[in-house]
């Protein structure tokens, strides 16, 4: 099943607050207190790969 336009737009902006948010919390800069940021940022980089996965689907060829 094809997404739509605004599906697609949806994921492509959480993947960049993802982003925005693990990059924060690699740099220290984040206002965010996480008892335990290790596990917060193996959170955010599975939610990526999870987008980053729907998006390349979408993208190949179909069948």
């Amino acid at each position: 099943m094809r997404m739509t336009p605004e599906q697609r737009a949806w994921l492509v902006e959480q993947q960049r607050d993802l982003k925005r948010e693990l990059d924060a919390l690699v740099s220290g800069t984040s206002t965010f207190t996480y008892a335990d940021k290790n596990e917060r940022r193996i959170d955010l980089m599975a939610e990526l790969d999870e987008i980053d996965r729907q998006l390349r689907e979408e993208e190949g060829p179909t069948a």
